[in-house]
Formats: structure tokens, C-alpha cells, sequence
């Protein structure tokens, strides 16, 4: 974390501090409505906000809605300089990124790059051993994505992950090439680290085994950079797996999102290991239980096999079910990008 200016003095620093709780019970209410939206149930109060927006967008649409984007994008700027990092395109022509509880959105399809040694590749069910190469051009990967309609790209860093080394040149190159958000994890473990990917163009970074073996780090870096950190939750069972999916945590499910919420990280790339790269579809039980938990945003992740699978998530009809990461449907042909946007729009 950048030192704060110690001609600041205490006044600052209780300013500093408020802000602090003051963002932490604005993101406890945003869970609140995430179960509130989830349950179907909303307070006389949230009522008649609701109504007042409709009104005042019948009366001025165009200018509400466009006001909306462009506040969005001033804010983002604005923070993005706060902390010391450069301002992308993509950041700054990013929408409101929380289609599940705003709008009530479809489920948004999430290509993948898993990068390992700069190239394009996919594990199954997170083995080393069980790695297959799809490529030597990661860019051109991603620019074919966004061409498919893609409105995000996940990126993961497998070297990181398993500590052998790092693809931050390819990830800004990436970054660089594209005109949407960049989401990545993968051996993000330190304030630097997240530091980092968000200077190499990334919009998200998400965290994963510091969320369990370093809490108080974890804690640390979602509060320097509210709003652009998301949490890894990959899961053997119920139980959360950390360390490339090497190992168990011995943590619950159920316990690292109690964790999430309190610390207000707000979106969740849920993974089912189990799943992953096999092609039998998303555990759609596990998915459901975490949106009925409240968290605002969810992102589904491993399993699927075909675009029948993007429907069976959708059929949920879960409101913070954000999107579906998809990775080795798409590099086998078993699943149309271009044709599962079309559809799930």
C-alpha cells in the first residue's frame, strides 16, 4: 500500500478510517440486496426507490441513461489515478459491470486464456500432468473472442499459480489489444502483485489462496482496491482448495463467503474442481447455493460441455449469476461463442 502523506496529521487519518466504514456498510447492504433479490423479497423502502428511477428514466431515458455510463466512467478513472495507476481504454469505456442485480441480465458468456509459458493452454480438473497446448498467440486468442461478441476475457496465470514463474507481459499485451474488461488471477498473493496486473491494463484482479492462508492480507488489499478485486473460490466438495488446486484448505465453502462479505468483495469466480475441464456441465446445486448466500456477484466456472449447459445455468434464473466462464468447450469446437452470446443475450 502506498504510505499515506504523513502531513495528513490524525485528521486525515480518522477520515481516512471513516471512509473505510463507510464503505464496509455500503457493501453489507449491497449483499443484503443480493439476498433480498435472490429470496424475491424488498423492503416498502427499496420499492419506492425503484419506482422513482423508472419514473425519472421514462421522463429522461437518454439522458439518465447516459449520465449513468458516463459518472460510472469518471469514477472508475478517478479511482484508477487515486492509486497510482494508468488509465486504460477499456477501463474507462467499462458499463456498470453488475448486470445480475441491476438489470436483471442474462448470463453473460466468459471465454478463458489459461496462459503457461506464454501459451494458450487447459488443465483438467487443475493437473499439470493433464495439460493440453491450444495455441502459441494468446493476443490474437483474445481478439477473436471479443470478434465472437465476447464482452469480458478471464485470464489465469497458471505459472503463478503453481509458482513456476509469470505471463504479466502477455496479460498487458492482451489488455492492449482488446476493447473489454480483462479479468485475471493466478499466484496474486501480495499488494504488489495485484498492483501490478492492474497496472498491466487488467480491470479485476482475483485473489485465491491469500484469502485463506493471509485473511488479514486478503482483508488489506480488497479495502486499498475496493472495486477492482474479485475472490477465487475453487472447491473439492465443500471444502476450498488453494495453491494451484494442489491442496485442501481445510476452510468450507460456507465459511470463505461469510469472509468475502465482510471484507465487501463483492464478486465470486466459483469453480467446481471436480468439473472442470471434463465437459459434464455445471454443478448447478453448488452455484445456486452461493447466489441464495447473497454474494452480489457470481461468475460460474468448469464444466461446461456445450451451449445446453450455459442454458441449464441460465434456467436458474439466479439475479447475481453474472456469467459463465467457458475454456475448453470453446477450443474443441464442442461450443459456439459466437452462437452461445447470440443465444443467452
Amino acid at each position: 500500500m502506498v504510505p499515506a502523506d504523513a502531513g495528513h496529521g490524525t485528521r486525515a487519518a480518522g477520515a481516512a478510517r471513516g471512509g473505510g466504514r463507510r464503505r464496509d456498510r455500503a457493501a453489507a447492504a449491497r449483499f443484503a440486496a443480493g439476498r433480498a433479490a435472490v429470496h424475491g423479497r424488498r423492503s416498502r423502502a427499496l420499492v419506492g426507490v425503484s419506482r422513482r428511477r423508472r419514473v425519472s428514466r421514462r421522463i429522461r431515458p437518454r439522458r439518465h441513461a447516459l449520465g449513468g455510463c458516463l459518472r460510472h466512467r469518471l469514477r472508475l478513472r478517478a479511482r484508477r489515478q487515486r492509486i497510482g495507476l494508468p488509465v486504460h481504454g477499456a477501463a474507462v469505456r467499462a458499463v456498470p459491470d453488475r448486470p445480475g442485480l441491476r438489470r436483471g441480465a442474462p448470463v453473460i458468456v466468459i471465454p478463458a486464456i489459461d496462459l503457461r509459458g506464454g501459451r494458450c493452454v487447459r488443465l483438467v480438473q487443475g493437473e499439470k500432468a493433464r495439460t493440453t497446448v491450444y495455441g502459441d498467440d494468446p493476443v490474437e486468442r483474445a481478439r477473436a473472442f471479443v470478434a465472437a461478441g465476447a464482452r469480458r476475457i478471464h485470464v489465469v496465470d497458471l505459472d503463478g499459480a503453481f509458482g513456476d514463474g509469470s505471463n504479466l507481459d502477455v496479460l498487458r499485451a492482451i489488455a492492449q489489444a482488446v476493447e473489454v474488461p480483462v479479468q485475471t488471477g493466478g499466484g496474486v498473493r501480495t499488494s504488489a502483485d495485484v498492483r501490478a496486473r492492474l497496472a498491466a491494463g487488467a480491470h479485476d484482479v482475483i485473489l485465491g489462496t491469500v484469502l485463506v492462508e493471509q485473511p488479514e492480507e486478503a482483508a488489506r488489499i480488497a479495502r486499498e482496491f475496493a472495486g477492482h478485486i474479485s475472490a477465487g473460490i475453487d472447491a473439492r466438495g465443500d471444502e476450498v482448495a488453494v495453491r494451484g488446486w494442489e491442496r485442501g484448505a481445510g476452510v468450507r465453502v460456507e465459511t470463505m463467503l461469510e469472509r468475502l462479505e465482510a471484507w465487501g468483495i463483492e464478486r465470486v469466480i466459483a469453480t467446481q474442481i471436480e468439473r472442470d475441464g471434463t465437459g459434464r456441465g455445471y454443478d448447478l446445486d453448488f452455484y445456486r447455493r452461493i447466489c441464495e448466500r447473497g454474494v452480489p456477484r457470481v461468475q460460474a466456472s468448469g464444466g461446461a460441455g456445450s451451449v445446453d449447459d450455459l442454458r441449464a445455468l441460465q434456467a436458474l434464473e439466479l439475479p447475481n449469476l453474472e456469467g459463465a466462464i467457458v475454456g475448453r468447450a470453446i477450443y474443441e469446437g464442442t461450443l459456439d461463442l459466437a452462437q452461445a452470446v447470440a443465444e443467452l443475450k
